[in-house]
């Protein structure tokens, strides 16, 4: 019996994973007042370019919907936003963003940010396989008849197109930084797991 479900995504960039807000009580952009008073909807998507880790961003808006007092209040925003741990060299981060001003929802709606410079990792993980040529790693036995489940994560670094990643539990390495025990059961999925994770391959590596 294979396990129930299984997704492979990637990490943050290490930029958006030091993204802080300068004014961490301001989390969304202001809805416009006359906007919402008068029922109107908005959407602006942006690209915010970082050059340093102290510096607000400069902001390029790639689409929009509705007036300018919606890109205003985007701008606003961002102004807080840094990358702190930016070294200030010669390549921005570039962050893209998708803001959507909804007034019956009476709130600002955002996607989760992308980094510019993902697309390349996302073209490799599209090209992730596993040796096997299956899908998913076979429940224990053990664990399937005592109708014991646990989700299990896993972090893959790849160093090479034609070798097994380096496979990291963490989900294990959580529970025992923390002084749990971890369980029989729990150690037969999170074995089978790694187990799995070492037939992958990602021959588009570059």
């Amino acid at each position: 019996m294979p396990v129930a479900a299984q997704q492979a995504m990637l990490e943050p960039s290490a930029a958006l994973a030091c993204l802080t807000p300068a004014d961490v009580s301001g989390m969304a952009p202001e809805y416009p007042f006359l906007a919402y008073k008068q029922g109107d909807k908005g959407r602006v998507q942006v690209q915010l370019t970082f050059t340093g880790p102290g510096e607000p961003p400069a902001m390029t808006v790639l689409a929009q919907e509705g007036d300018d007092t919606f890109v205003e209040a985007v701008r606003t925003h961002v102004r807080r936003l840094r990358v702190p741990c930016h070294d200030g060299g010669k390549t921005p981060v570039k962050l893209l963003y998708d803001f959507v001003f909804r007034p019956d929802a009476r709130q600002v709606q955002w996607l989760r940010p992308t980094d510019a410079a993902d697309q390349g990792r996302l073209e490799q993980l599209a090209c992730l396989v596993h040796v096997s040529g299956g899908k998913a790693p076979e429940y224990p036995t053990e664990a399937a008849r005592a109708a014991f489940q646990r989700r299990v994560l896993a972090r893959l670094r790849f160093e090479a197109s034609d070798r097994a990643p380096v496979v990291e539990i963490l989900s294990q390495r959580d529970a025992i930084n923390q002084g749990l025990a971890v369980s029989r059961l729990t150690r037969l999925l999170t074995d089978q797991v790694a187990d799995w994770a070492a037939g992958y391959r990602l021959p588009c590596l570059s």
